[in-house]
């Protein structure tokens, strides 16, 4: 059974290892446009976990206002919001490729 929207935006906030992504982002020295504080900064755990929530809840509202959904996604900052067949993902994406052309 899949579990309500805004349960699994909690079960994801809770879970999601926003300490790991703040790591990866230093070593590489990932740096957003705007931050908690100020521009062209690495975003700090509490950024990731704002914009993250943010995310989320715009994916679970935009899925829940389509007349047939089935896949609603948002990216932005190496983070990838996903919402499909009434599942909830969110990822950090370091590198990615397809061969779709």
């Amino acid at each position: 059974m899949i579990s309500p929207p805004k349960e699994q935006v909690r079960y994801i906030m809770n879970t999601f290892d926003f300490t790991r992504v703040h790591l990866v982002m230093k070593a590489l020295d990932w740096k957003w446009g705007l931050t908690l504080n100020g521009p062209d900064n690495i975003p700090d755990v509490e950024d990731l976990r704002i914009s993250s929530n943010r995310m989320l809840h715009s994916v679970v509202d935009q899925y829940i206002q389509q007349n047939d959904p089935k896949r609603v996604i948002n990216q932005t900052g190496g983070f990838t919001a996903e919402m499909e067949d009434g599942y909830l993902t969110l990822s950090f994406v370091v590198e990615e490729c397809t061969n779709y052309v």
